[in-house]
């Protein structure tokens, strides 16, 4: 008796967890729908062909492979990120460097501070602008969404240039 209650509890559990993810993916889908709308009022056309996602996170090509902007939408923040994320890890790290070289310029141009994470253990690296919020909060998604397509602009006006100088000195 106890083995199956515990199975069905176990079921119960499947079930409710499933919910939830549908849940959560049907949120993510109206929330990138408003942000991308957003984005590209702003004139961001590398984000015309991305499409709304189930996922937390949407990201456009840069134009230098292995390299992408990234927009992540969670329950606590959203962010925009410069993603380095080629299959090789030597060569993201590489372009991270190059780039934070620059690090003081980077953000006297960009306007604030930004997260620079070299991520020694892992095979990418990422430079991100981060802001607290609710993401379960619906009132709050116009104004999140348009905080991401506004820094999504700014971090690509600012990165582009040195990307372009980074993809001529980072070979691989």
């Amino acid at each position: 008796a106890d083995f199956m209650i515990g199975m069905a509890e176990k079921e119960s559990e499947a079930r409710n967890a499933k919910g939830a993810q549908r849940r959560s993916h049907k949120l993510r889908l109206e929330f990138w729908d408003l942000a991308l709308t957003k984005m590209r009022e702003r004139g961001l056309s590398r984000y015309e062909a991305v499409s709304p996602s189930k996922d937390n996170w949407i990201v456009c090509g840069s134009g230098i492979g292995g390299v992408q902007y990234g927009a992540v939408f969670t329950q606590s923040e959203a962010r925009v990120e410069l993603l380095f994320q080629s299959p090789i890890r030597e060569r993201n790290k590489a372009f991270f460097d190059h780039v934070a070289v620059n690090r003081e310029n980077v953000e006297a141009k960009f306007g604030e501070p930004l997260s620079w994470l070299r991520m020694d253990e892992a095979k990418s690296s990422k430079v991100a602008l981060i802001r607290s919020f609710d993401g379960y909060n619906k009132e709050q998604w116009p104004e999140m969404a348009s905080w991401i397509g506004d820094s999504m602009v700014r971090i690509q006006q600012v990165f582009d240039p040195i990307l372009s100088d980074s993809a001529k000195k980072v070979r691989g």
